[in-house]
């Protein structure tokens, strides 16, 4: 939660200088980009255009990066409850 909360900030103070946004646009447009929705507002600048191109990949890392870290050990337990494992089905005839 901290990481996804550090994103959102960050996405949103640079949506502030760079795009001139109001902090509630650029909390509404850093959350948008960071839960993978798109772009809401057009960017005046080619510095705000760079910011969204920077931010838009960073988010796309971070956020599945994040929902990854969440999920794994959830589907690994699964694993084990269902007695399921990896199979190496590779033959050598």
């Amino acid at each position: 939660m901290i990481i996804i909360a550090g994103s959102l900030f960050l996405g949103a103070w640079g949506y502030v200088v760079y795009a001139g946004l109001e902090w509630i646009d650029g909390f509404h447009a850093a959350a948008m980009i960071l839960f993978s929705e798109g772009p809401v507002a057009v960017m005046p600048t080619y510095g705000a255009k760079v910011w969204e191109i920077v931010y838009s990949a960073y988010s796309g890392v971070a956020f599945l990066t994040v929902i990854g870290t969440f999920w794994a050990p959830v589907i690994h337990r699964l694993y084990h409850q269902f007695h399921l494992s990896v199979v190496n089905d590779s033959s050598d005839d």
